[in-house]
């Protein structure tokens, strides 16, 4: 289901490093829209390909869900920034922050990663995350290898960051887009790997 969207893949994981990077104020909201949008047409394809019936092209697809994203986003948006906040609070001023704040990021994309399809499959927002936190914590064992490909995603694109700020220099941005194009793909293979245990599950039931 991934494979067949490498173009956009790419477009969204050079998005994302430039958005997350924070190298250009100028391209920032341009580049902060279009990469919103591919994400919601990367999953909004991968959801048609598992589901039939489910709208096929970007424009249907951005209509019927970009709603629900957006404003999942912003609730979990704002809901993590507790965690995130009381990280830079209490160690911002010693040498693990860096480290720190990629710990709690990786936590956080793992509470989450059944929220994002059930967003898709539900067309909800709220809902959704209850119920993608729920499953979550009733399939733990069967979803520690997702887990882990969160996680690692989530290093990698701590690690393409740091590289990018520490040195500023020409092979530095060709490791931020590297890792920005392998982020993004593990980002959408996590989402699809969780779609199918919510699809199978739902069929045994």
């Amino acid at each position: 289901m991934v494979y067949s969207c490498w173009p956009l893949i790419i477009a969204a994981g050079i998005g994302l490093a430039i958005v997350t990077s924070g190298m250009s104020d100028v391209l920032l909201l341009p580049m902060g829209i279009a990469t919103v949008s591919l994400h919601i047409i990367v999953y909004g394809r991968i959801i048609s390909q598992a589901v039939p019936g489910r709208p096929a092209t970007n424009w249907e697809i951005l209509k019927e869900y970009s709603r629900h994203y957006l404003l999942t986003a912003v609730i979990t948006g704002v809901v993590f920034l507790v965690p995130r906040l009381l990280v830079a609070r209490l160690a911002s001023s010693t040498g693990i922050y860096y480290p720190a704040s990629i710990g709690v990021h990786a936590a956080l994309s793992m509470l989450t990663i059944y929220v994002w399809p059930l967003v898709f499959l539900r067309r909800s927002s709220v809902g959704a995350i209850l119920a993608g936190v729920s499953y979550l914590w009733s399939n733990l064992a069967a979803s520690v290898w997702i887990l882990v490909v969160v996680s690692v995603t989530q290093v990698l694109h701590g690690v393409g960051l740091l590289v990018f700020r520490t040195y500023l220099s020409g092979w530095s941005y060709a490791v931020l887009f590297s890792i920005g194009v392998v982020t993004a793909f593990l980002l959408f293979m996590s989402f699809a790997a969780a779609l199918h245990t919510l699809l199978s599950n739902r069929r045994d039931s």
